[in-house]
């Protein structure tokens, strides 16, 4: 016979869980977005530690943090200047690149934000499972 549980341990277990969806989430953002962008950096082609990056940052747009259109590969130089020296340029230099068409597009999905509490396991799975879709594409 199997023990129940007490709401403290239901809590746990599930905040265990929806930690190890986040996890995985992480993983599997960086392999989309490196396969839909290539592994170069997009503002200067470099290969050095390339990395994904969200256009919309993750604290400003949460709702945005598994949507491909926010996903940016970038090097570790670029990376750098955006956070550290030149963010104005170097979004600029974004913009350009992907074209007012992508910003429009995402600026939309970014304003449409879920009303409420949507980062439930529930929300994590569903963006996971769409992730993983995008991976099997092609």
């Amino acid at each position: 016979m199997k023990k129940k549980l007490t709401y403290k341990e239901k809590l746990k277990a599930e905040r265990l869980y929806k930690k190890k969806l986040i996890k995985k989430g992480n993983t599997l953002l960086k392999e989309v977005c490196l396969k839909q962008n290539g592994i170069r950096c997009e503002l200067c082609n470099g290969t050095f530690k390339a990395t994904a990056h969200h256009y919309y940052y993750r604290s400003d747009s949460p709702h945005l943090i598994y949507e491909p259109l926010n996903f940016i590969t970038l090097c570790a130089k670029c990376h750098s200047r955006l956070h550290f020296r030149d963010p104005k340029i170097v979004e600029a230099q974004i913009v350009a690149k992907r074209g007012k068409i992508w910003l429009n597009k995402l600026t939309r999905k970014r304003k449409n934000a879920p009303q409420g509490t949507f980062k439930t396991t529930q929300w994590y799975e569903i963006q996971l499972k769409k992730l993983e879709q995008l991976l099997t594409k092609q």
